[in-house]
């Protein structure tokens, strides 16, 4: 996931500035913290932190009610060569996978598979594996 953060201090998510709250997935952020899920992430509701994460990750994550820790461990089941979570968001089709970072062996030298003749992108999450986005 990228390492954009966005803290605005004067945001309150009401009126004009609501639009912020709404309409953020359509650009790739999250409200990072929400009181709903302090659980998972520790930190109770902080409405004007958003992070970007990209679209099909930002739509995926907001349709499901998932935190971005929620959703990276989800990933998980979607391992590169097994299956894929496929999203289709904005009249775009994606495909991810997660790849772990560490080989059989422990090595930490991996193999990252992406496609030829298509965009895609490749980033961290952060703790043990890589995340590969597909747009199709």
């Amino acid at each position: 996931m990228f390492q954009v953060i966005v803290r605005m201090s004067s945001y309150v998510p009401s009126g004009d500035y609501a639009w912020i709250r709404d309409n953020c997935t359509k650009y790739g952020f999250i409200q990072r913290y929400k009181d709903d899920k302090a659980e998972n992430t520790g930190i109770t509701d902080h409405a004007e932190h958003f992070r970007y994460v990209g679209i099909p990750h930002a739509w995926y994550m907001t349709e499901n009610d998932l935190s971005l820790e929620e959703y990276l461990q989800a990933l998980k089941k979607y391992a590169y060569g097994s299956k894929t979570l496929n999203v289709s968001c904005f009249d775009k089709d994606f495909e991810i996978y997660y790849i772990r970072a560490k080989d059989e062996t422990g090595s930490g030298n991996v193999e990252l598979y992406v496609p030829v003749n298509c965009q895609y992108s490749v980033s961290g999450n952060n703790a043990d594996g890589f995340i590969i986005t597909i747009e199709k």
